[in-house]
């Protein structure tokens, strides 16, 4: 895996991102996205291996994984204006494949 992409950059990716960052063999590439821009900045100066992204869309072109870790209440206008890539032989998941409390459409 090349790059773990992380959209939302509040308290639980920080721990994530930190924790990877400090593994034996931590992974060669993490993107963030800019949402607190602080945070993201942070994470990117404490370790090498962070850089943050111009927006979430940089974030899912540019990753193996995306973890998403954001609040429900905005879930579904951050997920709706993703565009998802389509590749052959690879599950897609959808928004509606995990319901969020509160994330009704």
């Amino acid at each position: 895996m090349d790059c773990i992409g992380f959209i939302g950059t509040g308290t639980i990716t920080e721990a994530v991102v930190s924790g990877l960052c400090t593994l034996a063999e931590p992974p060669a590439r993490i993107m963030v996205s800019p949402r607190n821009a602080a945070r993201a900045q942070s994470l990117s100066e404490r370790f090498q291996q962070v850089t943050v992204a111009p927006d979430n869309q940089s974030v899912v072109d540019s990753s193996d994984v995306v973890c998403i870790a954001i609040c429900p209440g905005i879930a579904n206008d951050v997920l709706e204006a993703l565009e998802l890539p389509r590749e052959p032989n690879r599950r897609q998941f959808r928004r509606d494949d995990f319901p969020l409390p509160g994330c009704e459409t």
